[in-house]
C-alpha cells in the first residue's frame, strides 16, 4: 500500500467469517448443519496511534468498494482523513475498516473454489453488519461517544443504503457515492448494450500473461491503466487497487506465466448484470432508513437522474442532496481530494449536531 506506513494511524489485514446464511445460489457447495462452513471477508483494519484528546469526538468509518474494484481502492483517501483531523480538538480519526467484498480482491482469494453462480447485495449488507457487530463490536459499540459513519460507492453504496435500513441503530449516517438505485427498461437495455462491449474489449480480463518477471506488478497496473474504467484513476489509488489484485501466494514469476487476478471476470459479469436492487423489496428498504444518508452524485453517470430521483423518493427527509458538475462515475478515484473534502465536512457537521444531543 501507498503510503505503506503512517505517524498517524497503523493498520493490518484481517480474515473473518462472512454471513453465513446467504441467497442462493452464492455457494459452490451449500453449507449443512454438519458443515457450517462460512466464506471468507477480508478486510483492512486502521486504527490511530495516539490516544484521542478528551476534547475530540471519535470518528469510526466502515468503507464499501464497488464492482471491480476493492478495499484498496479507498487506501489513499483513509490515509487523507487521518492527515486532515490529526491536529483537530473537536474529531479525530478513530478506527477505519475498508471491506473486500467476498467475490472481489483478497476475500475473492480466500474463497477461490467456493463461490456459486451467484450474489444478493442484501448479503453483502449483512457482511457489513456482521464486521461491524462481532468483529469489530468494540469499536463500533463502545461505551464513548462516537461517530460511525458508513461510506459506500456504486454497487456498494446501495450495499450501505442496505445495511443502514437493516440495522438503524449502528450508522449515525450514510454516505453513498454514486449509488446504483433504479434503472427503467430503456436503462436496463441500454447497460445490457454497454456491459455486452465492456466484455468485447476486454475490460474485464482478470488474468495477464508475463513478459518481464521483474516488473510484473507494473504491467498489471498497466493492464488497468489501458482498461476504460481506470484511466483516469489516481495513479496511487490504482496501484493500491491492483496491490489486492495480485494473489499472495504468489512467490515467484517467469516470463510467459499466466497470472490469475484475484477478482475474476465470471465474477465481474454475473454482478454487472444483476439487477437486484430493481424490485420492490429493495425500494421498502430505502424507505425505511432513518438516519441521514448524504448522497453524492455527479453530472457524467449512466442513468444519474433516474437514481437521484429515485433516491429523493424513497429516503424523503433523510436525503441529504450533494451534486458534483463535471465528474464521473469513478469521482472518488479520479478526485480523491474532492472526496476526503466532502467527507471530512460532512463528519464535521455531524459530530456538530452530535454534540448537542
Amino acid at each position: 500500500m501507498i503510503p505503506d506506513a503512517s505517524p498517524y494511524y497503523t493498520y493490518s489485514t484481517e480474515v473473518t467469517d462472512a454471513y453465513l446464511h446467504r441467497s442462493p445460489g452464492a455457494y459452490l457447495k451449500n453449507p449443512t448443519p454438519d458443515s457450517p462452513k462460512a466464506l471468507k471477508l477480508a478486510y483492512r483494519r486502521y486504527r490511530r496511534r495516539m490516544p484521542i484528546p478528551a476534547t475530540a469526538l471519535p470518528v469510526n468509518v466502515l468503507f464499501v468498494h464497488g464492482i471491480g474494484m476493492n478495499k484498496g481502492v479507498w487506501h489513499y483517501l483513509i490515509d487523507r482523513l487521518y492527515q486532515r483531523f490529526s491536529g483537530s480538538g473537536k474529531l479525530q480519526i478513530s478506527t477505519v475498516i475498508a471491506i473486500d467484498t467476498v467475490n472481489h480482491g483478497e476475500s475473492a482469494f480466500a474463497n477461490r473454489g467456493r463461490l456459486g453462480q451467484s450474489y444478493d447485495w442484501h448479503d453483502g449488507a449483512f457482511d457489513i453488519i456482521k464486521v461491524a457487530t462481532k468483529d469489530e463490536a468494540s469499536v463500533f459499540f463502545s461505551q464513548t461517544p462516537k461517530l460511525n459513519i458508513l461510506v459506500g460507492h456504486s454497487a456498494g453504496a446501495t450495499t450501505a443504503l442496505y445495511a443502514s435500513a437493516y440495522n438503524q441503530g449502528l450508522f449515525d449516517s450514510c454516505v453513498a457515492i454514486n449509488a446504483v438505485v433504479y434503472l427503467g427498461p430503456d436503462e436496463i437495455q441500454l447497460k445490457n448494450n454497454t456491459i455486452t462491449e465492456w466484455i468485447y474489449k476486454g475490460f474485464m480480463n482478470s488474468t495477464i500473461c508475463v513478459e518481464d518477471p521483474v516488473k510484473y506488478r507494473e504491467e498489471v497496473f498497466q493492464m488497468y491503466r489501458r482498461n476504460g474504467f481506470y484511466y483516469k484513476c489516481h495513479p496511487l489509488i490504482l496501484k493500491n487497487m491492483v496491490e489486492d489484485e495480485i494473489p499472495s501466494d504468489l512467490t515467484s514469476v517467469s516470463s510467459g506465466d499466466k497470472i490469475q487476478l484475484n477478482t475474476t471476470t465470471e465474477a465481474l459479469i454475473m454482478l454487472y448484470f444483476y439487477r437486484g436492487f430493481n424490485n420492490e423489496h429493495s425500494r421498502i428498504c430505502f424507505s425505511n432508513i432513518n438516519i441521514p444518508v448524504f448522497s453524492i452524485s455527479v453530472e457524467n453517470d449512466q442513468a444519474n437522474t433516474k437514481h437521484t430521483q429515485e433516491l429523493i423518493l424513497l429516503l424523503k427527509r433523510v436525503h441529504r442532496g450533494i451534486s458534483i458538475p463535471k465528474a464521473t462515475h469513478m469521482v472518488h478515484a479520479e478526485e480523491p481530494e474532492l472526496i476526503v473534502q466532502l467527507l471530512g465536512s460532512i463528519m464535521e457537521e455531524r459530530a456538530l449536531l452530535n454534540a448537542r444531543l
